[in-house]
């Protein structure tokens, strides 16, 4: 990532949080400390208001008078950015997965604190869900903030793409992090007990709740960027597929994503390897192919794609 890009993302970072020390920066920027130190000095060197607090408790915050105003897109053109996405995607347009995030960052960009948009937007025939999720951000990463100040659990709906529904949780957030184009909060999960990592723009509800949490000393954020998926630190998740010989012409065909290998086998069989970003987004399309397509890693979407089918052998039983 370039210099200008690290330093827009510490300039939308220190503008929605209130506080934040130097590495927590490192860790979500992937540089070092003196590395910040020089960001800072630079944004100070162009007239951007960032302050430190010395002490226990310090950090760096940006001068609450100071804001930049984002871009916003009329209704006309956030509707033909809807529209174009949604076509594609029905077409097997073949990189829809690099096509969605790349309409998730522009949606998380283009905040729009306009009523008047929103209820046009609303009242399309379009899924607009994720786009009117992304109007609230603002509201969202306050009640995420006042939750980490005054250490009050908090109530969520989160929808789950994949399964195209949402569920009701409980989370302790420890972090929020803008990564890329999109917000994340990471935060202790009541119902799966242990850390999680949620899109913001995919949660549709927040309600602060009257519990208590402490968040432990033993978590560490670069630790767990570390160890947490591909989203910060790059990786991508191979999997391997292997098509029957009824569908292998097709496949060989369509360029499925850049990154793609195939690998023909003896009987007529062949195996597409491809790295993707979220194992959830490849899911549901190799369903699709019902018996004429096996996962043979990674063993998790193999696992995960079998519990699936036995849920469908139970209602169809």
């Amino acid at each position: 990532m370039s210099k200008i890009a690290h330093l827009i993302e510490m300039l939308i970072t220190l503008q929605y949080k209130r506080l934040t020390t130097a590495s927590e920066l490192a860790d979500v920027l992937g540089v070092d400390k003196k590395t910040i130190y020089r960001y800072i000095n630079n944004l100070n060197l162009a007239n951007i208001p960032v302050h430190t607090k010395k002490g226990r408790y310090g950090g760096f915050y940006i001068d609450q008078n100071f804001y930049m105003k984002p871009p916003k897109l009329n209704f006309e053109e956030m509707q033909s950015l809807i529209a174009g996405e949604k076509i594609l995607e029905e077409n097997n347009f073949p990189l829809k997965n690099d096509l969605r995030n790349a309409v998730s960052k522009i949606k998380s960009i283009c905040l729009q604190d306009s009523n008047e948009l929103a209820e046009k937007v609303n009242g399309t025939n379009f899924k607009l869900d994720d786009l009117a999720d992304t109007l609230k951000l603002d509201e969202k990463i306050n009640k995420l903030n006042y939750s980490m100040e005054r250490g009050r659990t908090l109530n969520i709906e989160y929808f789950t793409q994949n399964k195209n529904s949402s569920n009701e949780d409980n989370i302790d957030p420890y972090n929020v992090i803008f990564k890329d184009g999109e917000w994340y909060v990471i935060a202790y999960s009541h119902s799966k007990d242990k850390v999680e990592l949620y899109r913001l723009t995919r949660i549709r509800n927040i309600n602060i709740t009257n519990d208590i949490y402490i968040k432990p000393r033993t978590f560490l954020l670069g630790e767990f960027l570390e160890n947490s998926w591909g989203v910060f630190n790059g990786q991508k998740n191979l999997v391997k597929i292997r098509f029957n010989k009824d569908v292998a012409d097709c496949i060989r065909k369509i360029k499925w994503s850049t990154t793609q290998e195939i690998e023909n086998v003896e009987n007529g069989d062949l195996y597409l390897k491809l790295y993707v970003d979220e194992l959830e987004d490849i899911k549901t399309w190799i369903l699709g192919f019902g018996r004429k397509a096996e996962v043979i890693e990674p063993a998790s979407l193999r696992t995960d794609i079998g519990e699936e089918i036995k849920k469908l052998c139970n209602i169809y039983k």
